[in-house]
């Protein structure tokens, strides 16, 4: 965790932001944000999101390890591994890094997790239920997933996950984080806000 401040401040240095245009941005003081910057404090997950959403980049980029080389096999035993501030999802990379247009993750929730409040973001998700089962908040609209099921959705609507099985939830993610995002249709419903669900 202790390089999280480093990158914000870093990726800010890049884009030329100053402290308290940033600030500005996400609604926070400059006092907290140099305190995040100097890993004083752990922002929570809305803090982060505002932050990377004014950075132009990916909640998960400052979270990742730097990876350099150009691979596309991560070993098994090798995945970099990370939980985010407030969060009790454990998330494993399944690409060699994090911050570019696709992010491939491995999702694992203990029974019982909530993540902590819905929070929009740039971009679609689609999701594969490995095992468990799961409800999955989209917007007002509740959604029940079962092992097997798939799930995708635009990330700029709110959303949530609650494990409500027994056992541990297992789930495959992958974020397209592009501007663009993809026309979502789901039989009889709305393409702009409705998830598409494939049990």
């Amino acid at each position: 965790m202790e390089h999280v401040g480093n990158r914000i401040r870093s990726l800010r240095r890049l884009k030329k932001v100053t402290l308290q245009q940033l600030a500005d941005q996400i609604g926070m003081t400059a006092s907290f944000l140099s305190q995040v910057e100097r890993n004083q404090i752990i922002p929570s997950v809305q803090a982060m999101q505002k932050i990377s959403k004014a950075l132009s980049t990916s909640i998960t980029y400052f979270f990742s390890e730097n990876v350099d080389e150009s691979v596309s096999i991560v070993r098994k035993g090798q995945r970099n591994k990370f939980v985010l501030p407030n969060d009790k999802v454990h998330y494993e990379i399944l690409t060699p890094g994090l911050g570019g247009e696709v992010e491939f993750l491995l999702a694992k929730m203990q029974h019982g997790i909530e993540t902590e409040e819905p929070f929009p973001h740039e971009g679609t998700e689609y999701g594969y239920l490995l095992s468990g089962q799961i409800k999955m908040f989209i917007g007002e609209t509740l959604y029940d997933l079962n092992e097997g099921d798939s799930i995708c959705f635009r990330a700029d609507v709110p959303h949530a996950i609650h494990n409500i099985s027994d056992q541990e939830a297992i789930m495959i993610w992958v974020r397209v984080n592009t501007g663009a995002t993809a026309k979502l249709t789901k039989k009889g419903g709305d393409s702009t806000h409705k998830a598409a669900v494939q049990a």
